[in-house]
């Protein structure tokens, strides 16, 4: 009987199941360490870090000198910029980037390690402007926006319930709780 349960249980979690939760979390982990030793968000809620300095710090390429500019973040609204490494990062692929895309190349950058080409930033297919065109980036900025909208209207996965499905979902809680709770005293696999 409680091998049945168990399987039971097993395909409703399957079937309910709609993201890693590891994915998540060690995702959000990651997003707290760069933050932490850079000068850029802590966390989804603070939005984008947009420092408007008089002047950015200018980096040599060959003969010229090229550097951040601070009208980029009315082009690019998601970028944020660290002044500690002169450094571009997408605030969107941080905090919301999507675990099904694979991340990789001038994406891994933006998010990681930080953008510093000034000279090629905005060159169609190439920097800022390749990265907001990539696949990757766009469902982060879509999640994004899904996260925006949900902050203003209230409409939560909590919300958006009824009364009767957090009800039902109370219930396969406390069924699944108290399975294991019965396997575990009658110290049975599970």
């Amino acid at each position: 009987m409680a091998e049945v349960v168990v399987i039971v249980i097993l395909l409703i979690l399957q079937q309910t199941q709609s993201t890693k939760s590891d994915d998540i979390i060690q995702s959000s982990l990651n997003c707290v360490a760069v933050a932490k030793t850079l000068d850029i968000s802590v966390s989804k809620m603070s939005g984008p870090c947009q420092p408007r300095l008089p002047s950015f710090p200018k980096t040599a390429f060959e003969k010229q000198y090229r550097c951040f500019q601070s009208s980029w973040y009315n082009k690019f609204p998601w970028v944020e910029y660290s002044q500690k490494y002169d450094a571009s990062y997408c605030f969107c692929c941080r905090w919301f980037k999507a675990a099904s895309l694979s991340m990789g190349g001038s994406n891994d950058v933006f998010v990681t390690s930080g953008y510093k080409n000034w000279q090629k930033a905005t060159q169609v297919g190439r920097g800022l402007e390749g990265h907001e065109q990539s696949q990757y980036h766009k469902c982060g900025l879509q999640s994004w926006r899904v996260w925006q909208d949900g902050q203003e209207n209230s409409s939560s996965v909590a919300h958006q319930l009824s009364q009767t499905q957090l009800t039902r979902n109370r219930i396969f809680v406390t069924y699944i709780a108290d399975l294991v709770r019965f396997l575990v005293t009658h110290e049975k696999p599970f």
